[in-house]
């Protein structure tokens, strides 16, 4: 057992969701896409809940805040007492997906664990929450965690599937999206005209106005802007009204943070078991730290799309599926999507300005615990992430555009620790995959090894170049507009190759010389190996740039 005081009797419990994209994506319904994150994100919540009903302190805000978490008493001293004091519990972190808290004594852990686990059975049907108890002994607390993953993975192997919470005995009618057994009539299904639904469907449908006044909390003056329940929001994004003809998905990560939680115990010089205090405060404090600077970086990309929209008197045509930690997954008008991603992943890199002393001091946490891991692995001493952005059209499947914007992702994680983007837009879906459109690219060239026509994906700097090129594109208006037809020849050129796509480059520039197409290209089409030519058109394509004022034939 530890000599330390106060720590003799001390068992970690850790919480985690299983499982999130299957939960998340388990329909093609928006309503229970978004009240599936909402369910999610609810794990710190309740477990919050769980430590004040068990006789530990009280994190929950007040107001207009109740319910939620406060950053602010998470991290005091006085509000979440460390458990050196005698309390039953300490939080460590209690975020969206994932929670770590100390308990006095085992008995007092399986408590939270039953606690936490049968209200989510109750409150959210279908979705896997596991909790694990561990006894620190005489370990240092990083090792403890690591034993803590490893028993949630023996209890995960051991149990039943969660598939067979829902039996089909006796025989009962199918969930009218789902593949569950129905257990009731959801009235807000299909259109207000009602529909048989699990209770898988039931509660996600029932979080998804939760899920919409979260976010309008966050977004603060914003969040006014936004739809005041998502039917609403769903006619506007789906474009049923023809707000929008694209749909666009931006998935979001970031960069080395994994490395950095493995490192971590070095990395706050807190290795042995009597360095557990300094630990635990440092973990608390850089994890709320990443949700502050994403939240605020969420806030500056949202009001940045206002303004991008043109009149902050229209709706705000977003919609999050996941925010937490460096993860972040939206839905939005796919006009928007590039210029959100670049946004985002800039704000990311700006440090949060205004914020109370404790919260300051959450991001000041950030900043050195980054410089130190750029000092070990080389990494940048900022918060970098890269994104994956796939626009489809509104009928798309959802779990597919996630799929794809999956993969772009980790097409640009190449360029970590930088961060990055690559996009895609579907026009079909003969073959969604990222590897088989990227390979249509290749095909007509002479040597698709040389030479590549697309340029993808794009770091920070580069994406924000392109981006400027693009508005070029819509800005250039009368005699200085590139006609739609020169470019659809060059696009046809450059499939040939270099040789033939500059040789239509040196026609084009001669007959419209008044255009701007030579501050585009002065000399060639290609930058070896590549041309962002089609990039280019692909992108003005979703701005439709090619519409009325846009480039014409």
């Amino acid at each position: 057992m530890s000599d330390q005081p106060g720590w003799e009797d001390v068992a970690l419990v850790a919480f985690e969701t299983e499982g999130n994209q299957r939960y998340i994506f388990a329909t093609n319904r928006l309503r229970e896409n978004v009240g599936a994150s909402e369910l999610i994100h609810r794990l710190g919540r309740i477990v919050a809940q769980g430590v004040r009903e068990l006789g530990g302190p009280d994190l929950l805000g007040a107001g207009a805040e109740a319910g939620a978490i406060d950053a602010a008493a998470l991290l005091s001293p006085d509000r979440n007492p460390p458990i050196e004091r005698g309390g039953a519990f300490e939080v460590i972190t209690a975020g969206s997906g994932q929670a770590l808290v100390l308990a006095q004594g085992m008995a007092r852990g399986r408590e939270l664990v039953a606690y936490v686990t049968g209200a989510f059975l109750e409150r959210a049907p279908g979705l896997v929450v596991r909790g694990s108890v561990v006894e620190l002994g005489d370990e240092p607390l990083h090792r403890c965690i690591r034993q803590a993953v490893r028993r949630r993975s023996e209890i995960a192997a051991r149990a039943p599937a969660p598939e067979l919470r829902f039996a089909r005995l006796p025989v009962v009618a199918d969930c009218r999206y789902s593949g569950y057994p129905a257990m009731t009539i959801d009235p807000a299904a299909e259109g207000g005209e009602g529909a048989a639904v699990s209770a898988s469907s039931l509660a996600k449908s029932r979080a998804a106005a939760d899920a919409l006044e979260r976010l309008r909390r966050q977004l603060g003056e914003s969040g006014r802007l936004l739809p005041r329940n998502v039917t609403k929001l769903e006619e506007g994004l789906q474009g049923r009204r023809g707000e929008a003809t694209w749909l666009g998905l931006v998935h979001a990560d970031g960069n080395g943070l994994g490395q950095v939680f493995l490192d971590f115990h070095h990395l706050a010089g807190a290795t042995a078991p009597e360095d557990r205090r300094r630990y635990a405060d440092t973990l608390r404090s850089f994890s709320a730290g990443i949700d502050l600077v994403a939240a605020s970086a969420f806030r500056v990309a949202a009001r940045r799309l206002l303004e991008h929209q043109g009149s902050e008197d229209e709706v705000l045509p977003l919609l999050p599926l996941i925010v937490g930690g460096d993860d972040l997954t939206v839905l939005l008008d796919g006009r928007h999507a590039l210029t959100f991603a670049h946004d985002y992943l800039a704000a990311l890199l700006r440090w949060p300005e205004g914020l109370d002393r404790a919260l300051e001091a959450a991001v000041s946490t950030v900043r050195e615990i980054l410089g130190r891991a750029a000092e070990r692995h080389g990494r940048r001493a900022e918060l970098t992430a890269c994104a994956g952005v796939a626009v489809v059209k509104p009928h798309y499947p959802f779990h597919a555009a996630y799929e794809l914007a999956e993969d772009l992702l980790r097409s640009a994680k190449r360029h970590k620790p930088e961060s990055a983007l690559d996009f895609q837009v579907l026009y079909d879906s003969t073959d969604a995959r990222l590897a088989a459109l990227r390979e249509r690219l290749h095909r007509s060239l002479p040597d698709p090894r040389a030479l590549r026509l697309h340029a993808r994906p794009y770091t920070l700097g580069e994406f924000g170049r392109f981006l400027g090129r693009l508005r070029q594109i819509r800005e250039r208006q009368g005699e200085q507009a590139i006609p739609r037809s020169a470019l659809a020849r060059l696009r046809e050129a450059a499939v040939q190759g270099r040789e033939v796509g500059d040789a239509q480059l040196a026609l084009e520039l001669a007959r419209h010389r008044k255009t701007f197409l030579g501050e585009l290209y002065p000399n060639s089409l290609f930058t070896p190996p590549v041309t962002d030519l089609l990039d280019l058109l692909e992108a003005a394509e979703v701005w439709n740039l090619f519409g009325e004022g846009g480039s014409h034939g």
